[in-house]
Formats: C-alpha cells, sequence, structure tokens
C-alpha cells in the first residue's frame, strides 16, 4: 500500500485558521501563505480556492468545525447539567441570601437555552394554491424588451410560499 501523504505545515495552518478561527478562505490563504502586499485579491481568491477544495484540506477543515461543535455542545451540556444540579440543591437548601446565586443561574440556564420554549406552527397549502399565487405574482410583473423588470409589486409577500 502506498504511504498516504499528509498535509503540508501550511495547508495544516489554512485548515486552523478556517475551521478553528473562522477565517475566510482567502484570510486564511494570506495567513498561511507569502502574499506579497502587491498580489490581486483575485489571485488571492483563486488560490484559497484551490487549496479549500483539496479533499485531504477540506476534510481537516470539517474535522475542525465539527470539533469546535462538539466541544461547544458539550459545553452547553455541562452548563445545563450544573445549572439545573445546582438550582435542583437550593430547593431544599436555598435560604433568602441566596437569591443572587439564583439569579446567576438563572442568566447561564437563559444562556444555554434551558428555559427556550418553541411553538412551531405548520401552515400546509396545495400545489394549486401556491400555483396560483405564483401566477397572480407573474401577471402583476411586467418585462420590457430589454429584460427590465417594470410594475414588480415593492414588497410581495413571499414568506408563505415553500
Amino acid at each position: 500500500m502506498a504511504k498516504r501523504k499528509s498535509l503540508s505545515p501550511r495547508q495544516e495552518l489554512f485548515a486552523k485558521c478556517v475551521g478553528l478561527q473562522g477565517m475566510s478562505a482567502s484570510a486564511a490563504y494570506r495567513e498561511a501563505y507569502d502574499v506579497g502586499e502587491d498580489t490581486l485579491a483575485k489571485t488571492v481568491h483563486e488560490a484559497a480556492s484551490r487549496i479549500r477544495n483539496n479533499s485531504k484540506v477540506s476534510a481537516r477543515i470539517n474535522f475542525y468545525i465539527d470539533s469546535v461543535a462538539r466541544g461547544a455542545v458539550q459545553s452547553q451540556l455541562s452548563d445545563r447539567e450544573a445549572c439545573l444540579k445546582k438550582l435542583r440543591e437550593l430547593i431544599h437548601e436555598a435560604t433568602p441570601a441566596d437569591s443572587q446565586k439564583v439569579a446567576a443561574l438563572r442568566l447561564l440556564g437563559e444562556s444555554v437555552g434551558l428555559y427556550k420554549q418553541t411553538i412551531e406552527q405548520k401552515v400546509t397549502r396545495s400545489s394549486d394554491d401556491l400555483l396560483t399565487e405564483l401566477d397572480a405574482l407573474l401577471s402583476e410583473t411586467i418585462i420590457d424588451e430589454s429584460g427590465a423588470i417594470e410594475d414588480a409589486p415593492e414588497n410581495p409577500d413571499l414568506s408563505q410560499i415553500h
């Protein structure tokens, strides 16, 4: 079997800049590679895109992104568990002097979504209804000979179209 090549140090730095620090590919390229001050932005963008699309670099970036996401989720779960544990303890042992602790725990709980309520509203519409609405919107739009749109509605309500 042929030995797999690992990433070069510059490719690794590029992947860390994108995956861990959230830099754009162009900014990561400038950080990891020697880019002259007179280098065109287009040149940097093209080179960064080539490196970003390299399968090994892309896999490493995704690994870093996933590890950051896993860490954030674990941190939130840990904070939620700690908050719930302390709140349970305070249920039985709280004194009036603990009001600041309870307030701090409430803030921590809110920050990790402990008290979040979600309401899901689902609107079901038939395809015939959608087609009728689209036809009505299109009939209001006039395209002139140059391809420009005239008399288009200023603020059409497209929020209901899925």
